[in-house]
This record gives C-alpha cells, structure tokens and sequence, in this order.
C-alpha cells in the first residue's frame, strides 16, 4: 500500500526541462492494459483538451507525455519502461508523467528512472493536467495516494473515442477479494460502481452522440 508522498529536492534538472517546454502545450497519451485505463486515457485526453493543450500522438514530439500503465504481469511492467524510455527518446526534454496501475503499487521503482519527470496514482489521474502546473512550482515527484483513500465512484463522462467506433463506460472499478495471484485490489482499491440509472442515463447520452454500440 502506498501513501501520499511529495518530495521536492529530487526533481534536479527534469524540472527545468518541464518548465522550458510546457508552454508548448503539446501531449500525447500512451495506454496499456484493461478498458478500464483505456477509458480513463480518453477521459483524461478530455482534460487535456478542455485546459487547451494539444493533443498529438506518442510517435511525435511533444512536450508532455503521459503513459497510463498496467502491472498485471512483469511484461506489462517491463513494457511501461519501455515506453518510458522511447518518450524521452523523441524529447528527452519533455515532462514525462506515469500514471495507472504500475506508477499506483511501484512508485519507487519508477523514482529511480532518470526520464520520469512525475509519478501520479490512480486516484489522482483526471488531475494530472492541473498537477503539471503545480509541480513547475514546486511540488515533488511522486504523489501517490493509497486507493482505499477514494471514497465513492469516481466517474468522469467521456464524449469521444478516437481510433474506435465502440463507445465505452467505465461502470466498475476495484475489487473486494483478496486472490493471493491478483494485484487489482492494491492497485484499484475496493469494489466500488456506477448507479445503474447513471448507467442508463451514460449509454443513452452516448447513443445521442452517434455509437451505435
């Protein structure tokens, strides 16, 4: 279980870069693992767009990046760093911001990565926009936050899925067993839901949008 932590003195030079560059306003998301962190990624790209940034895609320079990893396996984290390595490849000036369920259960690991400009849990995902801009004045490293500090369901609306012609909803998130082989609970927290009529009301807004399904 992690808690919140803020560290201020090991941002060294990965901070200046972060403010040289953030006024570009370029981002670009990279996703792995479930729907879950798939449909947080397009909620947060909303985030993005709504703050003015632009969005571009993880092949392109941009200014900040975001990869919203999983840890179901060593291979998905293994595959987090490699994406992490190939983001400050094409911008090695570049925020780098991990986010999901890798950055939720192994901050430190991912502390001890030079790239890794900031590490944000998963509670505080739909932030990482306006964390940016407290971090250039400030703030540390890492700021993970245990899961089971999450009260309620924490849901925020998606209008577009680029790429797909299925709409998403996230309507669960969590879980309440203990499986000694499975990490959700660590990573995600308790079991925690949509209300079913909230559930109605999403996939009825979503048709209105044009998804057929």
């Amino acid at each position: 279980m992690t808690l919140e932590r803020h560290y201020d003195s090991d941002i060294g030079s990965t901070k200046d870069h972060a403010c040289s560059c953030l006024s570009k306003r370029r981002v670009a998301v990279a996703t792995l693992g479930c729907k879950v962190n798939q449909y947080e990624s397009f909620a947060l790209m909303g985030v993005f767009r709504e703050k003015g940034y632009r969005l571009v895609s993880f092949q392109e320079k941009a200014d900040i990046y975001v990869i919203n990893t999983c840890t179901v396996t060593a291979r998905s984290d293994y595959q987090s760093r490699q994406l992490i390595r190939r983001a400050w490849r094409l911008n090695p000036a570049a925020a780098i911001v991990v986010t999901g369920c890798y950055a939720q259960v192994s901050p430190s690991a991912l502390e001890a990565m030079p790239e890794v400009t900031m590490i944000v849990g998963n509670s505080g995902k739909m932030t990482i926009p306006a964390r940016i801009d407290e971090y250039i004045h400030g703030n540390g490293k890492i700021q993970v936050s245990s899961p089971d500090q999450s009260h309620g369901f924490a849901f925020h609306p998606v209008d577009d899925f680029p790429g797909h012609t299925r709409a998403f909803l996230k309507i669960q998130d969590g879980c309440n067993a203990r499986c000694t082989y499975c990490i959700v609970p660590q990573a995600r927290g308790g079991s925690r839901s949509l209300s079913p009529e909230q559930v109605l009301r999403e996939i009825r807004r979503l048709a209105r949008k044009g998804y057929r399904e």
